[in-house]
């Protein structure tokens, strides 16, 4: 393994959203999907720069599809009876992450802040907070701050500037547990004292840490009150995911162990296409 890559990874998507009514007075019906176009890579791995043969093949990806319940406010709601989040386990659980509250960031989730159920106007400024599930027992907390900065114009159109920063708190994991149990299932039952013994020390120093960093997301929409829409949304985000690992060296049987850190920033930026005029 490298001991310092650079990566930095370039793509375009279009997302199509089909509203209609929902199933009770004051809820819409969206179907949103989205598609990835091309992604490009270029950096550096240990100080060269990335060659060729070094650039993964991203395999062609699907249009993703979903549709959810939203309210006035365009905050989703859940249209199972049970109550439970529509897009818990989204993606096999990687939604859960924590790093998918942050606005513009996947696909359930509209461009632009939650907005307030009061009328705003420039100088305002509104906050909310919630839990998500996460893989840990405790859930993961956001906080959003909004502020209504001033006005501006896209494309001969009147909006609201909205300034927004996203809090997505930190939290570890550890997966130690569920790759012994894995590991166990394996095992022979007629292993010896001895061989039971190396086993449980072996098990007793294994170790698969992973640490999720504290997420800050900066964003500015640029709302059409006319219209009531979006015409453009800005979002930059840092973060950061620590591996800390300590396993069986598959040749030897001893322990080997390793640390990696991961630092991402993002930028996006949605712009309307097409859209309805009022």
């Amino acid at each position: 393994m490298p001991g310092e890559a650079n990566v930095d990874l370039v793509t375009t998507g279009t997302y199509e959203f089909v509203v209609a009514d929902g199933p009770e007075p004051g809820t819409y019906e969206v179907t949103i999907t989205g598609e990835l176009g091309d992604v490009s890579a270029t950096g550096t791995v240990d100080g060269e720069p990335l060659a060729e043969e070094d650039i993964p093949s991203f395999a062609e990806m699907e249009p993703v599809s979903m549709t959810v319940i939203v309210d006035e406010q365009g905050n989703v709601i859940p249209d199972d009876p049970s109550g439970e989040d529509p897009f818990e386990g989204l993606f096999g659980g990687m939604g859960d992450l924590g790093t998918g509250a942050v606005p513009g960031a996947q696909l359930g989730q509209f461009f632009g802040p939650p907005f307030s159920e009061d009328e705003v106007t420039v100088g305002d400024t509104w906050s909310t907070s919630f839990d998500t599930p996460g893989l840990t027992e405790e859930p993961i907390t956001t906080s959003v701050t909004s502020t209504v900065t001033g006005t501006d114009e896209i494309g001969g159109n009147d909006v609201l500037v909205i300034e927004t920063s996203t809090l997505v708190g930190a939290f570890d994991f550890d997966f130690g547990d569920f790759l012994i149990g894995m590991f166990a299932g394996f095992m022979p039952d007629d292993l010896s004292e001895e061989e039971q013994a190396e086993m449980d020390a072996l098990m007793e120093e294994f170790r698969f840490l992973m640490s999720f960093d504290e997420t800050q997301s900066d964003s500015t929409t640029y709302f059409d009150p006319a219209a009531g829409l979006t015409r453009q949304f800005d979002v930059s985000s840092t973060s950061g995911i620590g591996m800390d690992v300590n396993f069986p060296d598959e040749e030897t049987g001893e322990l080997a162990a390793f640390a990696m850190k991961v630092s991402i920033s993002q930028s996006v930026s949605h712009r309307l296409l097409e859209g309805p005029a009022a």
